[in-house]
């Protein structure tokens, strides 16, 4: 089952970004670095941070209650920022890789506001994103209707992110992990992404921003894609930071990187060329993790340093009780577990 491999991929992914988190491109990265740079949350060479915590999280819940459950979500939510680590900085409280939308809502939930009324009005940062892979691989075993799924991806947004940006982007990618599960190719991918933000958006009445930011994917299938990708990901994004911290631009970073790197298997490559684009490293590698896991299945080639991760025995039986848990009592073989 190639959901064992699911939590472990998003980690590395997760730990080999972390170190550069926020900083501009940086090449010649091949393995995990200790993350000395960081001036609050300094740590050792395989930690990771919230892309890996809330995909548990996610794993977690719909072990627990068998399936998707906004409420187990939000009670897994609750105790991954409780032990998550925080230092105060002038009278603020800085949690260690948490988003700012995705801390307000759980702190909502734990104060008494109902899981589908948390989210934080105009969030639309990557907090949905990056969890997501589980939800979607757990849905394509159980092989359901297009219009549960979809709801499901809209009640898991709106937990921490209301806005329709995030709303579009968590369809479009859960879109996308479908289409590669179900064995589609990352040449197609581009056309896939924006026809899947072009609908949603129009489902929505919403604005064309999303398809229009995925429109500049078409050109990374020609010659010098990768360059337009690397001029692209050295602008300022949307809030003056870094570009890649905005859930469109996350998707552009994430879906370049796939089109260009994931042809191969080798799971290292793929992922720290993502990180090489600099903004949100850890973010986009294990978004990409998690595709490349859907992608090449029981082909993928971990990294030589895997079990370097923090945890690794603990995020392999995590992810084996999941995959375990999302196959059910029938063969995965007849839900196209590859």
């Amino acid at each position: 089952m190639i959901g064992e491999k699911l939590l472990p991929a998003i980690a590395y992914g997760d730990a080999a970004g972390l170190p550069f988190e926020g900083q501009p491109p940086v090449g010649g990265i091949a393995e995990l670095r200790p993350d000395h740079a960081n001036p609050i949350f300094a740590g050792p060479a395989g930690m990771w941070s919230d892309d890996t915590q809330l995909s548990a999280a996610v794993m977690r819940a719909l072990i627990t209650a068998g399936g998707f459950d906004l409420d187990a979500i939000a009670h897994e939510h609750v105790a991954q920022l409780a032990a998550t680590p925080t230092v105060r900085r002038g009278g603020t409280i800085i949690v260690r890789g948490w988003g700012n939308s995705t801390v307000t809502a759980v702190a909502r939930y734990h104060h008494g506001t109902r899981a589908d009324q948390c989210g934080t009005p105009g969030g639309a940062g990557n907090g949905v994103l990056m969890k997501l892979a589980p939800l979607v691989y757990w849905q394509h075993m159980a092989a359901m209707s297009s219009d549960s799924v979809v709801e499901q991806w809209d009640a898991l947004t709106q937990f921490t992110h209301g806005s329709d940006a995030a709303r579009i982007c968590t369809r479009v990618h859960g879109d996308i992990l479908m289409f590669i599960l179900g064995g589609g190719q990352p040449e197609d991918l581009a056309d896939v992404a924006t026809e899947s933000a072009i609908r949603h958006e129009s489902a929505l009445g919403a604005a064309e921003s999303v398809s229009e930011r995925l429109g500049v994917l078409a050109g990374l299938r020609r010659a010098g894609g990768e360059a337009r990708l690397r001029n692209l990901t050295t602008r300022i994004g949307a809030g003056g930071q870094l570009y890649g911290f905005y859930a469109p631009e996350t998707l552009v970073c994430v879906y370049g990187a796939f089109i260009l790197w994931a042809a191969k298997p080798e799971l290292a490559d793929t992922v720290y060329a993502a990180v090489s684009l600099g903004g949100d490293t850890d973010t986009v590698a294990s978004i990409v993790a998690a595709m490349m896991v859907f992608r090449h299945g029981h082909s993928l080639v971990l990294p030589a340093d895997y079990r370097r991760l923090t945890q690794i025995d603990e995020l392999e039986f995590l992810s084996e009780q999941f995959a375990a848990a999302a196959c059910g009592p029938a063969s995965c073989s007849g839900a196209g577990d590859r």
